[in-house]
């Protein structure tokens, strides 16, 4: 099911531009998890040495990317964040999770230049799967801003390193 889902998107390349194609599939890569995270990048990469962009232009693709990729984490972070009241009571016995563990580790997370570190850090990272990090965050009740700015500035790192391969 997912391989159709993958072949459709990136149909999509042939048919809108670039830009609309990076941000749409964007969107929908960082939302539908099983979509390989590299996938879109790719693709636009090729297809941007084929057109010849410069640099100024890869720049734009890729910070319209960013934006749906945003977008899309934001979207599964959501969705975590209003879960966690539900999941924590339920599961969190079998991580060793409690209330108290989420509400010590959303008061140590302040807004420090090392906390939008490790959060742009580990989503910078191609290896690291950002759902988990989208969800995690938001279960983990990140704040919001730490989120954002992470989640922005680790995926132009990551998908700067896809658009180059």
């Amino acid at each position: 099911m997912f391989s159709v889902l993958e072949q459709q998107l990136m149909s999509l390349v042939d048919i809108i531009p670039l830009q609309a194609f990076v941000f749409i599939a964007s969107i929908i890569e960082e939302i539908v998890a099983p979509i390989p995270s590299p996938a879109v990048m790719l693709i636009a990469g090729t297809v941007a040495k084929v057109q010849l962009l410069s640099i100024p232009e890869i720049f734009l693709v890729i910070c319209i990317a960013v934006i749906g990729k945003t977008i899309g984490a934001l979207c599964v972070y959501g969705l975590a964040y209003k879960a966690e009241g539900m999941l924590l009571p339920r599961f969190g016995k079998y991580f060793g999770i409690t209330e108290s563990d989420v509400d010590r580790l959303g008061a140590r997370l302040t807004g420090k230049p090392r906390d939008y570190f490790v959060f742009t850090f580990l989503r910078a990272i191609p290896i690291f799967p950002s759902v988990l990090l989208s969800a995690g965050s938001g279960l983990l009740k990140v704040p919001l801003n730490i989120y954002i700015v992470s989640t922005f500035f680790g995926s132009i790192i990551r998908d700067s390193i896809y658009f180059y391969a």
